[in-house]
């Protein structure tokens, strides 16, 4: 996998990248389905992981798409 400016990223920056995947997917899709101390929290892993997908220059999107 390679990020934005083309440099392969190691094998422990793709299972971040799978994680941030993962848990914006869940923001996305099944949010509703969590209680609300559930939902804060994931917004707020997402926003911790979203951090570390623009430190990798792999173009995470913005976060408001999500509602965080």
């Amino acid at each position: 996998m390679r990020n934005c400016l083309g440099r392969e990223i190691t094998d422990t920056e793709a299972e971040l990248v799978a994680a941030y995947e993962a848990v914006r997917r869940l923001a996305d899709e099944r949010i509703g389905e969590l209680a609300p101390y559930q939902a804060r929290n994931v917004l707020k892993a997402l926003s911790c992981l979203w951090q570390v997908m623009n430190g990798l220059d792999m173009q995470p999107g913005h976060l408001y798409e999500v509602g965080a």
